[in-house]
């Protein structure tokens, strides 16, 4: 049974194993769904996360007419999602709809298998491949992916494309790794002179901001901060503190690479990301 909403299939039967389990039996059953010629034809079966069995609920309820069948209404329903402790996993009662967490090996409950959507929700924003929310911890961004990672973590990027199969134009402008914004492909001709295609989750700074949405020139806004975009207020900056030298972060907003002077090298960095819009 397809979801509409979530693009997610479920399993028309919601207790194919007939009985609880345990986190790991319940795992081991899903996996066993994949076997041979796989169930309903498919191969990709798995459990899914605490937001998606919650995704089939609306004001706390399954919605009037559902097409499932065996779905206790009154069941506790395992999620793949397990707690940083690693002895725990989240599941869902279906009664009021709470999230709990019990121990793998000490609690039963039943199962419900899920193929699609890999990324459950929240989803994938822009459709790299990478996860918004790639822990499954439900806090998008507590987890950025980094150095080439894409799995178990979240995208360090949400809205470019940047991964193993797409990612950004970039330069390196003074030392500084600056995205451009312009999705990109191996191979590909989309990279102006002087730019290369990163194609992974790079983050060369290691704030959890991905090089294809970092905006190093957003340097001030109308108020005198940084404003999600650069424009004509960065450009001012930028002239105001031209040729300053002995820069720290209090005493030169423009200084975009970080060297200590506000030079021809932060006012290129501001040239390559000027226009940009909806920055981090």
């Amino acid at each position: 049974m397809v979801d509409q909403l979530t693009g997610l299939m479920w399993t028309k039967d919601g207790n194919m194993p007939g009985d609880a389990k345990t986190w790991q039996q319940a795992m081991d059953y899903v996996g066993g769904m994949n076997s041979g010629s796989g169930t309903y034809g498919y191969n990709d079966w798995r459990l899914p996360n605490k937001n998606e069995l919650r995704s089939l609920f609306d004001d706390f309820l399954l919605p009037q007419g559902h097409p499932f069948v065996n779905m206790y209404s009154t069941g506790t329903y395992w999620s793949s999602t397990s707690r940083v402790n690693g002895y725990d996993a989240w599941y869902v009662n279906y009664d009021n709809m709470r999230v709990i967490y019990g121990g793998k090996m000490d609690y039963s409950n039943y199962v419900h298998a899920v193929r699609g959507g890999q990324c459950g929700l929240p989803g994938d924003s822009d459709s790299d491949s990478i996860c918004d929310d790639g822990d499954n911890s439900s806090i998008v961004g507590d987890n950025p992916c980094t150095g080439g990672q894409a799995e178990n973590c979240d995208d360090n990027c949400l809205y470019i494309p940047n991964s193993p199969r797409c990612g950004t134009c970039v330069k390196n402008v003074g030392g500084v790794i600056i995205g451009t914004g312009v999705t990109c492909t191996p191979g590909g001709s989309e990279c102006a002179a002087g730019q290369t295609c990163q194609l992974e989750q790079g983050d060369c700074n290691g704030n959890g901001i991905g090089d294809a949405c970092e905006c190093y020139a957003d340097v001030s806004g109308t108020a005198g901060s940084p404003d999600s975009k650069v424009d004509a207020f960065d450009l001012l900056k930028m002239k105001q503190e031209f040729n300053r030298t002995g820069c720290t972060p209090e005493t030169c907003s423009a200084d975009v690479n970080g060297d200590g002077k506000v030079d021809s090298f932060d006012l290129l960095i501001m040239k390559v990301q000027f226009g940009k819009t909806g920055c981090p």
